[in-house]
C-alpha cells in the first residue's frame, strides 16, 4: 500500500506523513536543502525508514555536501547507491553499505 503525496514542498509533505500516516518508509526524491534535513532527521527519530535521492556524480561527491552528509554520519541509510549516466545511465555504478 502506498500513500503519495502531491503539491506539498518537502518540508510540509514529509512533517504530514510522519504525524499523520505513521509511516513504515518513506521515500523522497531530491534532497539536500537543510529543510529536507530537517524533516528527515524527524522521520528518522520517529522510526521511519528512508529511501532518498540526490543528484550527485559519485559518493565523494555526495559526502561533501553539508546536508547529505550530516544524514550519513547519522547512519541514516543502510547502503548508498550511485547510478551512472550517459551510456550507463540507469545503471547501478557503486554500491556502498554504510552498517546502519
Amino acid at each position: 500500500m502506498t500513500d503519495v503525496f502531491n503539491s506539498y514542498n518537502k518540508y510540509e509533505g514529509i512533517m504530514t506523513a510522519v504525524k499523520v500516516m505513521s509511516p513504515q518508509i518513506l521515500i523522497c526524491d531530491e534532497i539536500g536543502s537543510a529543510e529536507d534535513n530537517e524533516a528527515l532527521q524527524y522521520a528518522l527519530n520517529s522510526g521511519v525508514k528512508l529511501i532518498a535521492s540526490c543528484h550527485a556524480s559519485n559518493l565523494e561527491e555526495l559526502k561533501k555536501r553539508r546536508y547529505i552528509s550530516k544524514l550519513i554520519k547519522d547512519k541514516a541509510f543502510d547502503a548508498l547507491a550511485v547510478l551512472g549516466t550517459g551510456t550507463m545511465c540507469g545503471r547501478l555504478v557503486s554500491f556502498t553499505k554504510t552498517g546502519a
